[in-house]
């Protein structure tokens, strides 16, 4: 009977204990930092706004707790009343858990934008939930931690800039590869690894800054495209104003013939020839029309346009027509 009773005092006692191990508080960090905040705007619309904070929630050289960080930790964007939180944040588990270095972000469009240069404050809360006595860290955003820049392309450079520096952070906390070199050259770009962690901790980064990519997002224009005659123009009248058209009208109004049908008489007796000639020789016109399309093309184009084309046309028409016809085997 009394090893009875000792078995269930023991098992009450272990059922009692149990929800207390398994609801137990997380251990607290033995730092809990964020040393740079970056501000830039303009980074996909005017006005807009975005805030990188890079953190550290250190635990050394405690284990780190069984929940990943994102689970754990809450970071609250707050007005610079203090009390008013305007945006959310969760450590992202890429690494470690998400414990240790990490980067959290927060974007307001330009609709929601927030009023530049202010103290706003970024607090890292304890979850509630996990936390009997939650910790709660605030770190002020600074008038130095806001861009000087104000135009779209030099914030998105900034952007850049600042991403590789935080990623060479990283790489040292992390023992990781997060930036290699392009195969073009230039800046170096997100690995696969890198990409991974900053596409997800900054939402629309690709946007924000395609040069981190080597694989760039381009905008393509689709509207609808309206057709002219404006490059017809210009090869059609291209001999406007020249000492050969002002020949070629002298010469036509003087025989009483449009200029276009005087500049034709010698492409229609170079056909007649070459169609006599292939007649002539094989019994057959058909090489003669070949020769007259190739050169009624190149008459076409010596007098509406691409003078340069046309002249190397008719060198290949009379050096072909010469070994065709005329040379002798």
């Amino acid at each position: 009977m009394k090893k009875l009773i000792a078995i269930l005092v023991v098992a009450i006692t272990a059922t009692v204990m149990l929800p207390l191990a398994v609801y137990a508080d997380p251990a607290l960090p033995d730092a809990i930092d964020i040393p740079k905040i970056y501000v830039n705007t303009w980074v996909i619309e005017e006005d807009d706004v975005l805030i990188i904070a890079e953190y550290n929630l250190q635990y050394d050289p405690t284990p780190v707790p069984a929940d990943p960080a994102d689970v754990n930790f809450i970071f609250r964007l707050i007005d610079t009343d203090g009390v008013t939180e305007i945006g959310q944040a969760l450590p992202y588990p890429y690494f470690n858990t998400g414990y240790g270095y990490g980067v959290v972000s927060f974007y307001f469009s330009a609709a929601d934008a927030l009023d530049w240069g202010e103290n706003y404050i970024i607090r890292i809360y304890g979850n509630p939930s996990k936390f009997a006595t939650p910790p709660v860290e605030p770190f002020v955003i600074a008038s130095g931690d806001y861009t000087a820049l104000t135009d779209h392309e030099g914030n998105q450079a900034q952007l850049a800039d600042r991403i590789r520096e935080i990623a060479g952070d990283l790489e040292v906390e992390w023992n990781a590869t997060l930036l290699g070199e392009s195969d073009i050259g230039g800046d170096d770009v997100l690995t696969g690894a890198g990409q991974g962690y900053f596409a997800h901790v900054i939402q629309g980064l690709q946007v924000m800054s395609p040069s981190l990519f080597l694989v760039q997002k381009l905008s393509v224009d689709t509207s609808k495209r309206v057709w002219g005659t404006s490059k017809s123009d210009t090869y059609k009248n291209f001999l406007n104003g020249t000492d050969i058209k002002a020949g070629i009208d002298a010469v036509a109004d003087a025989i009483n013939i449009p200029s276009i049908l005087l500049m034709g008489i010698p492409i229609l007796i170079g056909c007649v020839f070459f169609i006599w000639k292939s007649q002539q020789k094989w019994q057959t016109a058909s090489p003669g029309y070949l020769a007259s399309f190739l050169l009624v093309t190149c008459g076409g184009m010596l007098f509406y346009g691409l003078t340069l084309v046309a002249l190397v046309a008719f060198a290949c028409v009379l050096l072909t027509g010469y070994f065709i016809f005329f040379k002798k085997a």
